[in-house]
């Protein structure tokens, strides 16, 4: 019971280093890409590994993730598995807040835009109106 403990309290600690890092190259969002950049795997493993996947899905037409993979043949362990996993979540959500505050930032410029078209019009029309034509 206590070295699963030990193992939880290991194995928060190190996705929390994960996550604090501000280094997100392009966010990019691949799991492989990620298990690199951490040192996880080399770019040889992770080939072998997407070799293995697409042999899979043409022979059983069964598909395993990129995870599952490298996580069964051992070539990462469930902690670095894990590790990478929330870094790609982390990276998907940065992005996704990163998009949806573009478009906030787009809208705003659009609605005031508009607004300003209007106003010209508006002026127009209360000028006429106190000229009487």
């Amino acid at each position: 019971m206590l070295v699963l403990f030990l193992h939880l309290i290991i194995l928060t600690v190190r996705e929390e280093e994960v996550l604090q890092e501000n280094s997100f190259p392009g966010l990019d969002k691949r799991l492989g890409s990620i298990m690199i950049d951490k040192g996880f795997i080399d770019m040889k493993q992770l080939s072998a590994a997407l070799m293995a996947q697409q042999e899979l899905m043409v022979k059983n037409a069964k598909s395993l993730k990129l995870g599952e993979i490298l996580l069964f043949s051992q070539q990462v362990s469930p902690i670095q598995l894990r590790a990478a996993l929330s870094l790609q979540v982390h990276r998907s959500m940065q992005s996704r807040n990163e998009s949806m505050r573009i478009n906030r930032m787009a809208r705003a410029k659009e609605r005031s835009h508009s607004a300003s078209r209007t106003k010209p019009q508006s002026f127009w029309a209360s000028l006429k109106a106190k000229l009487n034509f």
